[in-house]
C-alpha cells in the first residue's frame, strides 16, 4: 500500500510540476515586455562606462608621461613618488586605456 501512495503521490507531483511550467512559460511574455524597456531605460547610463575608462587612463598616461619628464612641476614628482612604476613606463597605463576602450567597443551585454 505504501507503494501506491508514493506511485500517487509522484504522479501528483508531476502534474502540479507541469501546471508549474506551463503557467511560467504563459507568464513569460507578460514579463519579456517588462525586461525590454527596463534594459532601455538602463542602457544608455551605462553604454559609455568602459569608454570613459578608457579615456580617463589615456589621460592618466599623458600625466604619468609628462611626470615622467618634469614637465608638470612639483606635481609630477609627487605622481612619481607614489606611482613610480607608471612613471617609469606610462605605456602600462595606456596598454590599459586601449583595452578598456577595445572592451567597451566590442563586448556589450544586450
Amino acid at each position: 500500500m505504501a507503494g501506491a501512495r508514493t506511485g500517487q503521490s509522484t504522479g501528483g507531483n508531476r502534474e502540479k510540476f507541469r501546471d508549474l511550467v506551463f503557467q511560467i512559460a504563459i507568464a513569460l511574455p507578460q514579463y519579456e515586455g517588462l525586461c525590454e524597456r527596463t534594459k532601455h531605460n538602463v542602457r544608455p547610463i551605462t553604454e559609455g562606462v568602459m569608454h570613459f575608462v578608457a579615456a580617463a587612463l589615456a589621460v592618466l598616461s599623458g600625466l604619468f608621461y609628462a611626470a615622467e619628464h618634469h614637465e608638470i612641476g612639483s606635481f609630477g614628482g609627487t605622481m612619481c613618488q607614489y606611482g613610480s612604476t607608471f612613471c617609469d613606463n606610462p605605456s602600462i597605463v595606456f596598454v590599459g586605456a586601449l583595452l578598456a576602450a577595445l572592451w567597451g567597443t566590442f563586448v556589450s551585454v544586450r
